[in-house]
C-alpha cells in the first residue's frame, strides 16, 4: 500500500492526485479535462525524470502522454510500494490501480 503522507501532485495545476480515473489517482483539473475534453490518440506513460527537490531528496516524474494533452505526475521520496505497485506504472494506471 502506498503511504498515504506521500501523496503525488500534478506539475500542471500544482494540486494533489487525489481523484480516481481510469489511469489511475490524477489532479481534479486534469480530470475534468479527461471527463469534457478525452485525450486524442494512445495513451503512453513512461518515468520522465529523476530531479531533486530543494532539500537534496530525490523523486521521480511520471508522465502520461496523448497526442493533445498529458499529466506529469511528481513522486515524492520516501513513497512506500507494496510488490504488486512494483509492476510498470503505465499498465497498473490502465488498469486503473
Amino acid at each position: 500500500m502506498s503511504s498515504i503522507a506521500t501523496q503525488t501532485r500534478c506539475l500542471e495545476h500544482q494540486l494533489p492526485e487525489d481523484q480516481p480515473s481510469s489511469h489511475g489517482l490524477i489532479c481534479r483539473e486534469c480530470q475534468t479535462r479527461l471527463r469534457d475534453d478525452p485525450p486524442q490518440g494512445s495513451c503512453r506513460g513512461f518515468w520522465e525524470s529523476q530531479p531533486v527537490l530543494n532539500d537534496g531528496e530525490p523523486c521521480a516524474v511520471f508522465a502520461l502522454v496523448w497526442d493533445n494533452f498529458q499529466i506529469r505526475s511528481l513522486h515524492p521520496p520516501k513513497e512506500e510500494f507494496s510488490p504488486a505497485e512494483l509492476e510498470s506504472p503505465l499498465s497498473r494506471r490502465e488498469r486503473g490501480l
